[in-house]
């Protein structure tokens, strides 16, 4: 939730500054996972309520959230010590991070069109959007608190603005600092290269800085939305304890590149990362530990949970990972994936 930030951004470098959505597509309702209205949370702190008029993209009043909590996936215990850090240490997640070279800057990105998937899908690779909330503890339901934003379409906003149609994340354990989203009950399975991408809405800082605004996030996935294991990741800077605002030395996070896939105005390949942006993710690049990873990389999975990076700690060096000082918690605006079966 960067929406201040953003503005000055915007008067610093002269860029376009970008609007709302006008329409919204409905997310299918199942059976057996509640939708964002299920669940209320507190907003993010710091959130501007007033950028945004509580209305849905259609124009059409929002339906204020109930309160009960029924049916939501449990999530991992908070610390007790320390209640606002998210340790994914401790879920099933495999013991070297980078696992095969997975996390080399130069080959972090994978290609669209690579044919090395070990269990290669069959399903007709048309791109299928997120459609359910699955959970999310900061959803009220208004404004940049409101979770549907993350399932509504993917309207980014270009290589020098972020999009304002985002669900954003904050840096409260338990409270607001992830989201997981699923497909409906459908799996998300292991293709030939590019699986998914995630759409966050960095930007670059002046036109060919090379420096980008990033809102940071560790990527879980699981079959069942209980057991979760990490995507492999590791920020790769010299010095671990300084943040440095380049997306190739944070390997395998999610939030690292700028949005150019717009449903309504940009509808490009989402698995074209020039010409789409956002942040690829192959399967191929889980561990062949013979274990929950393994069997995600041979089967897939139904349930993708996105957590604030800062609130989750760098095995490297036993504290969150670091953060820009400007930062104050990702906004999602989707996640497309590649092969999709019910």
């Amino acid at each position: 939730m960067r929406h201040l930030w953003i503005g000055l951004a915007f008067f610093v470098i002269g860029a376009a500054g970008c609007g709302a959505s006008a329409s919204r597509d409905a997310s299918p309702n199942t059976p057996d996972l509640p939708d964002a209205a299920s669940e209320t949370g507190p907003a993010d702190p710091g959130q501007d309520e007033s950028a945004d008029s509580g209305e849905d993209a259609d124009g059409s009043d929002l339906e204020g959230p109930n309160e009960e909590h029924d049916g939501w996936v449990s999530t991992p215990d908070a610390h007790e010590d320390e209640p606002w850090l998210f340790d994914d240490t401790a879920l099933d997640a495999p013991d070297d991070p980078c696992p095969e070279a997975s996390c080399d800057p130069v080959s972090d990105i994978p290609s669209a069109t690579d044919t090395t998937a070990e269990t290669a899908a069959t399903p007709d690779p048309t791109p299928v959007a997120a459609t359910t909330v699955v959970d999310a503890p900061g959803n009220t339901g208004t404004g940049f608190a409101d979770a549907n934003r993350a399932v509504n379409g993917v309207r980014g906003a270009g290589l020098h603005a972020g999009s304002m149609d985002v669900f954003s994340l904050g840096y409260q354990e338990g409270v607001n600092n992830y989201l997981v989203l699923s497909w409906g009950g459908a799996m998300v399975r292991n293709g030939p290269g590019v699986d998914f991408v995630v759409f966050e809405n960095g930007f670059e800082v002046g036109s060919g800085s090379g420096t980008f605004f990033m809102d940071l996030m560790v990527v879980l996935l699981s079959r069942d939305g209980i057991t979760w294991v990490a995507f492999p990741h590791d920020y790769l800077a010299d010095d671990e304890t300084v943040y440095v605002a380049n997306p190739e030395l944070w390997s395998g996070f999610a939030g690292r590149f700028p949005v150019k896939y717009n449903v309504d105005t940009n509808p490009v390949d989402p698995f074209d990362h020039d010409a789409a942006g956002g942040d690829p993710f192959d399967l191929d690049r889980m561990p062949l530990d013979g274990g929950e990873a393994q069997a995600i990389r041979e089967g897939g999975f139904r349930y993708i949970k996105l957590v604030a990076a800062p609130t989750v700690v760098n095995p490297d060096t036993g504290a969150p990972f670091v953060r820009d000082p400007m930062s104050n918690g990702a906004d999602i605006d989707g996640v497309i994936g590649r092969y999709v079966e019910e």
